[in-house]
């Protein structure tokens, strides 16, 4: 009787691995198979797929002041270099997550056609990244704010980033 379990649950297992494995390709049956998967218990493993991230982006601003002086345009990481403690505490893993993705957001909404800056200041995301910028730390005499979004080639990139859009200043 026992012996008889554990061929069950080889076979299931090796059913289940060889299934994931035919699951990874685009055959004509594997449309149907996905169809059948009613639990969801076959993965699709496209890491890197259908559109592999080629850019890194950048995310920065500057601040005007009472004078009208303007500083230097200052980042703020979108990803930070991972440590051993950061598997368990990672406290900013979660605003670093939304600015990313607000970030990517705004970028493809400047790449559409019907782009134009009343779209662009009226979106979601460019009213959120306006938002966070507001309620970060600043000089005392801080009296406007401007962002930008900028686009580089990634880890070898002798290339200048390309801007991706700039906004105007805003009143804080």
């Amino acid at each position: 009787m026992v012996i008889l379990t554990d061929v069950l649950i080889i076979i299931f297992f090796s059913c289940w691995f060889i299934l994931t494995f035919i699951n990874q390709f685009r055959f004509s049956f594997t449309k149907k198979l996905k169809s059948t998967d009613i639990f969801h218990l076959l993965p699709v493993w496209t890491f890197f797929a259908p559109n592999p991230g080629t850019s890194d982006y950048h995310f920065v601003y500057r601040v005007m002041n009472e004078n009208n002086r303007v500083s230097e345009f200052i980042e703020i990481p979108l990803h930070e270099n991972r440590n051993l403690i950061s598997a368990f505490w990672n406290a900013q893993k979660r605003v670093k997550k939304a600015l990313a993705d607000l970030v990517m957001s705004l970028k493809q909404i400047c790449e559409t056609k019907a782009a134009d800056d009343d779209n662009i200041k009226l979106s979601f995301s460019y009213i959120a990244l306006l938002n966070f910028l507001s309620n970060i730390p600043k000089p005392p005499d801080t009296k406007f704010i401007q962002f930008a979004i900028l686009e580089s080639g990634g880890f070898i990139d002798s290339e200048n980033p390309r801007l991706i859009m700039c906004s105007e200043f805003h009143h804080v």
